[in-house]
């Protein structure tokens, strides 16, 4: 039996790569969201989920929460359901960055 080629063996990597990139940053995200929500002065924030969409170029924030704070009582909320940032990738290509920003459910308490 041959051993496999080292065309194959990058390939197969990449593919893994891609593969663990993919699952594992929408959690990265959702992470990074709510630390740095945490760090804010002022503020008290959580993020439910960061979803990323490859194909479209998109980037979905799902179950969006701020508080603001007087003091150490709560002052005013703001919830969104999702939060939805979209491009084309033949803009992004181009250097440009135009985007579209799409907000569902927002409410003020």
């Amino acid at each position: 039996m041959r051993a496999p080629s080292r065309k194959t063996i990058i390939t197969i990597t990449a593919v893994v790569a891609v593969a663990a990139a993919r699952a594992g940053l929408p959690a990265l995200l959702t992470w990074l969201a709510n630390v740095a929500m945490r760090k804010v002065a002022g503020i008290r924030g959580k993020v439910r989920r960061v979803q990323i969409d490859f194909i479209a170029p998109a980037l979905s924030v799902k179950g969006v929460s701020i508080v603001t704070l007087n003091g150490s009582a709560p002052g005013h909320r703001i919830e969104i359901g999702t939060l939805a940032v979209s491009s084309r990738w033949n803009a992004i290509l181009r250097g440009a960055l135009v985007v579209s920003l799409q907000i569902d459910a927002p409410r003020l308490l």
